[in-house]
């Protein structure tokens, strides 16, 4: 199972780090943007050797991009379900890879594409090209399917989905014989209503994770799969091991309000409680608008609300979304949001250096994929998002509960009341540019509170009327403590940091 207090680090294989350490020199080469597109050289090998940075930086799991054989670096169309792509080595090396990290008791979480295959996959030519009507059932062949009762409700969901609602739109967007990927003719939709689909998957996933040891399973694009397909699959795979799936939810016909913190739709239907990573805080270019703070709340509620019995992981930003850009100091708040809010917060490669975009932007979907800049290690962000991880996997965090929010009038400072077992934490966002005095005890009503900063690792500011000084722009955590005579004059027995 994957904790309440985990902490996932999501890789894109072919862009984190090669056999030799130095896949970041490929940014300096005149030709970057041109190959940018291309397979670059990241390796398992490569991942293997961050195992060191990984651990310290405190992931309990990584999250790695598709690893099956296909002719586009990031392997989300496969040409042959079972088989490793061997430019990013060998089955021994994807073995080896695992087994390392596994020694160190962080779990690997294995990408999967249930919805759709490359074109030249093995069962796309086997079964569509020889005019077999038949075999065309294994995808969604517009004809066939909309002939075919047993179809049809879920051939009109799909084309709901890929038209946007818009049904009268659908030869502008797909104009093959067959439904494709956001339309694409290289990328057909595999019928995951088809018994005989299901069954493939349950092959091509029980040989994954038998044969290489994965721990989990995230399955991209959920969004478009029959709400009890998923669920078949969890089910099945519990006979397997004890895996969780993590679902890739977005719902591009439901708003989040005015693009706000959380983007999504809803994951109801699936029946065994399923991780849910539909929601990535969007923060981007906004946090200047007074209602910033606001609108995260409220949006967070509404999609946690929304979840039931489902978990939620939640990250800043994915290898779908630009790079977050305002800067290490707002990022840094939003990651303090992000770790302490009840969700399992997942680490995007980078993010926990500030890591900046270096290609030219022209891939949209593309634009947060540059390679790793390890020559670019900020130490000072690195033990920054170590101290989120480490106070994330402390044996005291299970179900967190936030209370006691309150907004001040401009809409620059949020704090709130962190609950997990028997743990109180109060949290303090500053996103105003100067510093804030702020009273605990108006606040709180704790005369508890001592002023040790879990993100910093110092203590802050605090006068006799027991107020704080939160710095600007910065993030701040308090642990509730009984006051005893070696800290109950924290002023006069420390230099205090103004």
């Amino acid at each position: 199972m994957i904790p309440k207090n985990s902490v996932i680090y999501q890789i894109v294989i072919d862009r984190f780090n090669n056999d030799k350490n130095n896949l970041y020199e490929q940014i300096n080469s005149p030709d970057y943007n041109s190959r940018f597109g291309n397979f670059l050289g990241g390796t398992f090998k490569g991942i293997t050797k961050k195992v060191d940075y990984i651990e310290d930086l405190g992931a309990s799991h990584i999250m790695i991009s598709p690893v099956q054989k296909s002719s586009s670096y990031h392997c989300y169309n496969w040409e042959d379900s079972f088989r490793v792509n061997k430019r990013f080595g060998s089955e021994k090396d994807l073995k080896q890879m695992i087994e390392e990290y596994h020694k160190r008791n962080i779990g690997v979480i294995m990408d999967y594409v249930s919805t759709h295959v490359s074109s030249t996959h093995p069962l796309f030519l086997k079964n569509c090209l020889n005019g077999n009507e038949k075999a065309k059932e294994l995808f969604i062949f517009t004809e066939q399917m909309k002939g075919n009762p047993k179809y049809r409700p879920y051939f009109d969901e799909m084309v709901y989905n890929l038209t946007d609602g818009k049904i009268t739109n659908l030869d502008e967007k797909n104009q093959t014989p067959y439904l494709g990927y956001f339309g694409l003719a290289e990328s057909p939709l595999l019928n995951l209503e088809n018994p005989k689909v299901i069954e493939y998957h349950k092959k091509v996933l029980r040989h994954w994770i038998e044969k290489f040891g994965f721990d989990h399973v995230r399955f991209d694009s959920g969004f478009i799969q029959p709400r009890g397909f998923i669920g078949k699959m969890q089910e099945y795979l519990s006979s397997i091991k004890d895996i969780d799936i993590l679902a890739e939810y977005w719902d591009f016909k439901i708003s989040s309000g005015e693009g706000y913190g959380f983007s999504g739709g809803d994951c109801r239907g699936y029946s065994k409680g399923e991780f849910d990573i539909r929601t990535t805080l969007e923060f981007n270019f906004r946090s200047k608008n007074p209602e910033f703070f606001q609108k995260i709340i409220d949006n967070y509620f509404h999609f946690r609300d929304s979840l039931e019995n489902h978990n939620l992981v939640l990250s800043i930003s994915n290898h779908d979304l630009p790079r977050f850009a305002e800067g290490k100091n707002i990022q840094k708040i939003l990651a303090a949001l992000q770790f302490t809010l009840p969700s399992i917060p997942l680490i995007y490669y980078g993010e926990e250096i500030g890591m900046n975009q270096y290609n030219d932007g022209n891939d949209r979907i593309a634009q947060s994929r540059d390679p790793m800049r390890f020559d670019l290690f900020d130490e000072e962000m690195f033990s920054y998002y170590r101290n989120l991880a480490e106070f994330r996997r402390k044996d005291t965090i299970g179900n967190l509960e936030i209370s006691e929010l309150q907004i001040n009038d401009n809409g620059t400072l949020l704090t709130y009341k962190v609950t997990s077992k028997d743990k109180n934490f109060f949290v303090f966002l500053n996103k105003e540019a100067r510093d804030k005095p702020v009273n605990c005890s108006h606040l709180f009503h704790n005369p508890n509170l001592v002023p040790w900063d879990i993100l910093s690792q110092r203590y802050l500011y605090n006068n006799q009327e027991n107020n704080l000084l939160v710095k600007g722009e910065s993030a701040c955590i308090l642990e509730e403590r009984r006051r005893t005579s070696s800290n109950s004059d924290i002023k006069q027995q420390l230099s205090l940091e103004l």
